[in-house]
């Protein structure tokens, strides 16, 4: 039997990705601007002393500050920009302007040169708590065991839970989650391996509250502001885990050499939205590990190729084949649209595994633009999604094209052997900025409300995250859409938007018929004037 050296990796994500220059810090900027408020309690409107506050604006660095006795707070010398504040303080649910639940999206403050924003308070809700205990099958108490409530969350029809809060247990095996906003959570705990001697022999399998196995099983624990939900309790029933044994090879059934990284996801009836652990494997094995039943996926990378295995593991032992390939090439260039020269800042362009949750990149592949505009991304392995992670301020990605076909508007299949050359990528800061205001029924204006830009081609809404806006008037009650590439859009206004259905078709649908019709033609500023719906 070949020697293989098993290694945990503790990160999340993996990336393949060509070496790039170190990022520099972001520099602390100042300017001319001022913003003042006061932080209060949103119940009672009392004012929160010593409350840290910090604001954030593309390109610029500014310091916290702390609330005085008064709850007042105040930012000098800012640059002109579009700022989004948050709150925290000890007892209360982090705040940020605007924003009512934790995935609401918040005001932006717009600050210019030598103006003085003043009357901008931050109403913090009490952070509500979930407590409870976790005992193993005997009723001891379990130490060091991660609790995480989290929000249910829908993009493109695939679902995921989205983290608000976790907390260990400590030594009675009572855990503490606290500052969550109101709202219904998933409370799940991930479960934990039971060591004995060099192996696992054992572990306990992931439990939803009350106790069920999978997220369909779970049920939703409501949380009000300032109240602690108690009892949620959780038993963990060690269970005797398969072994599996994990051969890695290339295309002519040859061990590979080097470290392989290996993630794992598993599959629900919500697609792919949870791993069990990442680990790197030295040398083709076979590695036996121990692995919990369920339906997974397995992404391995190496220096020789990558590869994509699902596999059913049942409660007896199995074997997992990995076979490395190249996989398929992809190069071309990179086009400034109206541009002589490259702006400043980098270009990187990244292929994501499809169907995955839109912020996880195990395995992702990237591409670097050189000095002389082109890029090449190499090891693309199955079905792959496109999109752009950094480019120079004000730049977008327009289109990513090859032979007159695009790559963003659904997954490209790589089996292996593909080489697509000639790829085109046009970036664009050509934006088509949307704007307006928006009037009630008796024509007065609303200053409070959320906004819904979404295309009017329903194939589009298939890549929400290049098509689909949710934005928030900034504290005059004007909006603005800036980052919206030419074409035929609905807009409109609300009272409230669901943050964890916003990015669905079918919740979109129901807003089509309401919706006014915006054609957006190229760098053509539009204002319009909405008048406020009711959320259906």
């Amino acid at each position: 039997m070949r020697a293989a050296t098993i290694v945990l990796v503790s990160a999340f994500v993996l990336v393949v990705h060509a070496q790039q220059p170190p990022r520099d810090a972001p520099h602390p900027t100042t300017g001319s601007g001022s913003i003042r408020g006061r932080v209060v309690a949103a119940d009672t409107g009392d004012a929160l002393r010593k409350a840290r506050i910090m604001a954030s604006a593309e390109g610029a660095r500014v310091d916290p500050v702390f609330s005085d006795a008064d709850g007042r707070f105040q930012f000098v010398n800012l640059p002109a920009g579009r700022y989004v504040l948050s709150a925290a303080k000890a007892g209360f649910a982090t705040t940020k302007y605007g924003a009512r639940r934790t995935l609401e999206q918040p005001i932006a403050i717009d600050v210019a040169d030598r103006a003085a924003v003043d009357g901008v308070d931050i109403r913090m809700p009490r952070g509500g708590v979930i407590t409870g205990r976790v005992v193993d099958d005997l009723g001891d108490p379990m130490m060091l065991v991660n609790v995480t409530a989290g929000r249910l969350v829908r993009t493109g029809g695939r679902a995921r839970v989205v983290t608000a809060g976790s907390s260990m247990t400590d030594d009675l095996g009572e855990y503490r989650i606290s500052g969550l906003t109101a709202g219904s959570y998933i409370v799940s705990t991930p479960g934990m391996a039971m060591v004995l001697g060099a192996g696992v022999s054992s572990a306990s399998a992931p439990v939803f509250y009350p106790g069920g196995a999978s997220l369909t099983q779970a049920q939703p624990v409501a949380v009000h502001a300032g109240d602690e939900v108690p009892s949620i309790d959780f038993t963990l029933t060690p269970q005797r885990m398969p072994r599996l044994s994990v051969t890695v090879t290339d295309a002519n059934a040859a061990p590979v050499s080097g470290l392989v990284f290996i993630t794992q996801l598993a599959r629900t009836s919500f697609g792919p939205i949870d791993t069990m652990q990442s680990f790197g494997i030295e040398g083709g094995g076979p590695t036996t590990i121990p692995q919990r039943p369920g339906d997974w996926i397995f992404i391995a990378q190496g220096t020789q190729g990558s590869a994509i295995v699902p596999l059913v593991v049942g409660s007896d032992d199995a074997s997992l084949n990995l076979v490395l390939s190249k996989g398929g090439r992809l190069s071309g260039d990179v086009v400034f649209e109206g541009a002589n020269a490259a702006p400043a800042g980098q270009v990187v362009l990244e292929s994501v595994i499809a169907d995955l949750p839109a912020d996880f990149r195990a395995a992702a592949v990237v591409g670097d633009m050189k000095r002389d505009r082109t890029f090449e991304m190499t090891t693309l392995a199955g079905p792959r999604e496109f999109r752009l992670r950094t480019a120079p301020p004000g730049w977008v990605l327009k289109s990513l094209t090859v032979q007159g076909r695009s790559l963003l508007d659904g997954p490209v299949e790589f089996k292996g052997g593909e080489n697509l050359t000639g790829v085109q990528a046009v970036l664009t800061n050509r934006r088509s900025p949307l704007s307006g205001t928006v009037i009630d029924r008796d024509k007065a204006p609303v200053r409070v409300y959320s906004l819904l830009v979404f295309p009017e081609d329903r194939t589009l809404l298939r890549n929400p995250s290049r098509w689909i806006r949710w934005v928030r008037p900034d504290q005059n009650g004007r909006f603005l859409v800036d980052d919206l590439l030419p074409g035929d859009y609905l807009a409109i206004a609300l009272d409230d938007v669901d943050e964890a259905e916003w990015l669905n078709a079918d919740y979109l649908e129901r807003m089509r018929l309401r919706a006014t019709r915006v054609t957006l033609g190229t760098g053509e500023p539009q204002t319009i004037t909405l008048e406020i719906a009711s959320t259906p």
